[in-house]
């Protein structure tokens, strides 16, 4: 699989990095939502993204939405891994079109889970 993980917090982004490479799946990273998008659209096809939520220029569901906008990218698999932990905000991401929501501090087990039950694959 071909994962993105867009997330300002390096070591967010390693975790994921680390946790997917070693299962031999190519992980791409972005710090920030604008970057993210840009790195989705010239990577496609991307199997999954690993989406922060607050983040600076562009944020997490920013992000999400302008992915569901975008015919090109309105399939790829999306998951929430943020802090954002209030149902309000976990109905209005998944509203907006996110496929999954793992809460922070990143559980590399619960990750995994959920990536595997949203792209439909053993991770």
């Amino acid at each position: 699989m071909k994962i993105v993980t867009i997330d300002d917090s390096l070591t967010a982004r390693l975790i994921v990095k680390r946790t997917f490479e070693a299962e031999g799946h190519t992980v791409l990273e972005a710090p920030d939502g604008a970057a993210g998008l840009a790195v989705v659209e010239s990577q496609m096809p991307i199997d999954c993204v690993v989406l922060d939520w607050n983040m600076p220029i562009m944020n997490g569901l920013e992000c999400l939405e302008a992915m569901r906008k975008n015919p090109k990218l309105k399939g790829v698999k999306v998951i929430m891994c943020t802090t954002e932990a209030e149902k309000a905000r976990v109905k209005q991401a998944i509203m907006a079109g996110a496929n999954g929501y793992v809460l922070k501090p990143v559980d590399q087990d619960a990750l995994k889970a959920q990536v595997a039950k949203v792209c439909g694959a053993a991770v």
